[in-house]
């Protein structure tokens, strides 16, 4: 009777890696390389997107101005004995946690009323995948770019700072990896 259940039921598989998961550090390292070289032969492009960069500025100064207060109110209060009046904390966390958290609740409720969850999941999500593949990627060549002459003539600088942060990572995974092959924890649950 077993034996004949445990037929009846399909396997599981695994959810494997794809190719860009698998390959991460390879894409992480060339738009290291990409970046870099644009910042140090077509610094005309990286100009231009500079000059958007003032405008992104512009608009965190604004931001900032608007809500200096709440920010400093909040982190003076955990560090000091200065009080913080009720308000100052309030208006923060509507406007840096409920408002964009009941937003993104909205759309995906709305998303999965209109299309269904397996829609949402299986269909919609998916599809951002390679929006935010490329988003990634490219903000780190943009990050690689605007600092590609700090990175090829303070050479050894970078690597006094690299070293130990990688070697850090690298610690960090292993210890991970280990205490999972330690507990036995299959691959699919160590990875969430």
């Amino acid at each position: 009777m077993e034996i004949a259940l445990a037929a009846a039921q399909p396997p599981v598989t695994q959810k494997r890696l794809n190719l860009f998961e698998r390959y991460l550090t390879v894409w992480v390292g060339l738009c290291m390389l990409v970046g870099v070289a644009l910042g140090k032969w077509v610094p005309g492009s990286v100009q231009v997107l500079r000059d958007l960069e003032l405008v992104q500025v512009s608009m965190n100064d604004l931001i900032m101005l608007a809500l200096f207060a709440p920010i400093v109110g909040l982190l003076v209060s955990g560090a000091s004995s200065l009080s913080v009046p009720f308000a100052v904390l309030l208006y923060s966390v509507v406007a840096f946690i409920v408002i964009p958290l009941a937003i993104g609740m909205s759309l995906r409720g709305w998303l999965i009323t209109r299309h269904g969850k397996t829609w949402f999941e299986q269909t919609l999500l998916p599809r951002f995948a390679p929006v935010t593949i490329v988003a990634l990627l490219a903000t780190l060549i943009l990050i690689f770019a605007f600092q590609a002459d700090n990175l090829t003539r303070r050479f050894l600088h970078v690597l006094l700072i690299a070293v130990p942060i990688l070697l850090q990572v690298y610690f960090n995974s292993s210890l991970a990896y280990g205490l999972m092959k330690l507990l036995h924890v299959p691959h699919a649950v160590a990875q969430a």
